[in-house]
């Protein structure tokens, strides 16, 4: 349609079957005019004129000539007034900055950059659902069924009420790789401050809930009359302890996650799970406080890891007095706003969990059946949170990359670009984790010496393995929506696959545990199938050329 710029022997052009424009390299009186697009569709031909300037006007016919990216890889022959034009062969040569990326994972700068996100991340949170592994071997080693049960209901109760209020850290990672990426580092160091100072209030509500209404809280997942519900109150008031310190240390390591630093939160996340480990079964045997011993060690282990993260920041000028005063109430709706959606996630999750938990608690009052399902459910957690690995990457990458110019190697095709590769990075590193889980299976049993256990458990972490391929995809899919600010879209393909998961659940009950971890599967390929449309169709990336710009010689 017209010509946008012009260098020396290199024509930006508006073309008519483009979504961005095209580099189209050569001297203009030698190239009357030459396209290369990308086609959503395959194996048609089409017409159309092209205008480089008002005084060259050519027929351009396109045909495919192979797939790329899962589009159409296209040639276009010329028609011109000074004679035929013969077809560029083999690979087009790529104009500036947008470099054609392959599909999948290469070993190139983007893998490079994906993996140095991603490993130090998956290590980082594999650390806590394997701290959370020696808590339930050591009440376990108890040698009742009801205390583990117990400790599971009462961390469902905790994490239920935690993670409603622990949206921050997932606004706070875009809004602060946002401002990285402008090169703004003291509007990053604002948007820290402004999460800690909510988090800490947040973090206070949260405390005096569980302090002042623990029973009624317990009653959500527990008969009030049972001796699990007796096990958990304890733990559940010492585990409340650590609502403060667990939020700041969340947002904190959302702060240096931004900036793309994976190797100090994963230090500090290290130390404090490792003197968890040590507390563990000096508070339950040496000091005889029981199931309650293991939540007290938890809520120290979250303090030492708050101390450590608040030490750090304010030694890099980033968490400062006076930008803790600075503060707004339109800062704080703002954040509230932007939360709702992730809480509204959360709320969709917990509530589907809380169900799950429920009924599994009342399936049989000897609590082998809570227990099995709590070993189960460490040992899919231990491959699940070590994949948001994938989505923390992403949360981090497509912000980064949109916020830059396409001169610098960003805009919305580089970004379309790493989206796809994440997500197969997401079902890559699922299978992996996967197959490394059923190798862990024999040593399900060192969980607890109560055979009935180990027999239940064993079937259902066969079903915890075969979940993670898919869980990788949607966890990457999630991330790359959160660097999106996509946060609405995800509430609504959460709800949608918790309600499908409760109402599996139902229809599945009579088949017992198996029916419980059938509706997990449910739950979750309704969410792969959301994320994979809401990339392909409906996001923001969906139109954007996977391919770049292509210039022609």
């Amino acid at each position: 349609r017209r010509i946008l710029s012009e260098q020396p022997g290199l024509f930006y052009l508006d073309c008519m079957y483009t979504s961005a424009p095209l580099g189209v390299s050569g001297d203009r009186g030698v190239w009357r005019a030459a396209l290369a697009v990308a086609l959503l569709g395959g194996g048609r031909s089409v017409s159309g004129i092209v205008r480089a300037g008002g005084s060259l006007p050519a027929l351009a016919r396109i045909r495919p000539s192979s797939r790329l990216l899962g589009r159409s890889r296209v040639l276009a022959t010329a028609a011109s007034t000074g004679g035929s034009l013969e077809p560029p062969v083999g690979p087009l040569p790529v104009a500036g900055p947008q470099r054609q990326r392959p599909l999948w994972p290469c070993a190139d700068d983007l893998d490079r950059r994906i993996l140095a996100l991603a490993l130090p991340a998956t290590l980082n949170l594999a650390i806590f659902p394997l701290a959370g592994l020696v808590d339930v071997y050591w009440v376990g080693r108890i040698g009742d069924a009801r205390m583990l049960a117990g400790m599971g209901a009462a961390n469902q109760v905790f994490s239920t009420l935690f993670w409603l209020i622990a949206f921050l850290p997932s606004v706070t990672t875009p809004r602060v790789a946002d401002a990285i990426g402008r090169g703004d580092r003291e509007l990053a160091a604002r948007r820290v401050c402004e999460a800690l100072a909510l988090a800490a209030l947040l973090g206070l509500l949260g405390f005096f809930l569980v302090q002042g209404f623990p029973k009624q809280l317990l009653q959500i997942v527990a008969s009030s009359d049972s001796e699990i519900f007796t096990a958990a109150l304890p733990y559940l008031r010492a585990r409340s302890l650590s609502f403060v310190p667990a939020l700041l240390s969340a947002v904190a390591f959302s702060a240096f996650r931004a900036d793309m630093d994976a190797i100090t939160p994963l230090i500090i996340t290290l130390l404090s799970n490792s003197l968890n480990c040590v507390l563990t079964p000096l508070f339950i045997f040496k000091a005889g406080m029981g199931v309650s011993g293991a939540g007290l060690a938890t809520a120290l282990s979250e303090v030492v890891s708050c101390a450590l993260f608040i030490s750090l920041l304010v030694r890099k000028r980033v968490l400062r007095l006076g930008l803790l005063r600075g503060v707004t109430r339109k800062t704080a709706v703002e954040l509230f706003q932007a939360g709702g959606a992730v809480q509204l996630r959360s709320l969709s999750i917990q509530a589907a969990f809380l169900y799950v938990a429920r009924t599994v608690t009342r399936m049989d009052t000897s609590g082998v059946a809570a227990a099995a399902h709590q070993i189960t459910l460490q040992f899919w957690q231990l491959g699940g949170i070590a994949l948001l690995a994938t989505s923390t990457a992403a949360s981090v990458i497509i912000p980064a990359l949109r916020a830059k110019s396409e001169a610098e190697g960003g805009g919305e095709a580089a970004a379309a670009c790493a989206a796809d590769r994440l997500l197969i990075w997401g079902g890559v590193m699922g299978t992996i984790l996967g197959g490394m889980l059923l190798m862990l299976l024999p040593f399900a049993a060192l969980l607890s010496p109560l055979p009935e256990v180990q027999r239940a458990a064993r079937p259902l972490a066969v079903f915890a393995a075969a979940l993670q391929p898919f869980v990788g995809v949607v966890f990457a899919g999630e991330g790359v929506m959160q660097g999106l600010n996509c946060f609405g879209a995800i509430a609504k393909l959460t709800a949608f696959g918790a309600i499908s998961m409760v109402l599996s659940l139902k229809l599945l009950s009579p088949l017992g545990l198996t029916g419980v971890w059938l509706s997990f599967f449910v739950f979750n390929i309704a969410r792969l199938v959301g994320v994979l449309l809401h990339h392909r169709r409906s996001g923001p990336l969906a139109g954007a050329s996977r391919a770049g710009d292509l210039a022609v010689k």
